[in-house]
């Protein structure tokens, strides 16, 4: 009589751990790129919306909180707000749909204390 070749039940429930197991690191693990990518994207919109305000600051002798003055039109899936207007500066904030990140900016007399002109913080 001829023996059956094939996998045990123990052998494929292994298999099938191990394939969970590693699965589970690849989700997490792109979850993590994810959020960065939604960082990126509000942080590129907030260098664009600055721009924007420097040039209407340039043309119009002062800071405006409207974006559709600025021409400013935000990634999709972000929204973008100009939370403050000095003479001699201003501040916005942006938020992602996906996340709950969200980065700001601030300059001149809107500057964030202890962070720096223009500088970009997220959190």
């Amino acid at each position: 009589m001829a023996m059956r070749r094939g996998f045990t039940l123990t052998e494929i429930l292994i298999v099938m751990l191990i394939i969970g197991v590693l699965a589970g690191i690849g989700l997490l693990h792109f979850t993590t790129v994810k959020d960065k990518s939604y960082v990126a994207t509000m942080s590129s919109d907030l260098h664009n919306l600055a721009t924007a305000e420097e040039s209407y600051n340039s043309a119009n002798s002062g800071y405006s909180t409207s974006l559709s003055a600025l021409n400013f039109v935000p990634s999709p899936q972000v929204t973008a707000t100009v939370t403050d207007v000095q003479p001699t500066g201003w501040a916005a904030t942006v938020s992602h749909s996906a996340t709950s990140i969200t980065c700001r900016v601030g300059t001149g007399a809107d500057s964030i204390p202890g962070v720096g002109d223009g500088v970009i913080p997220c959190n």
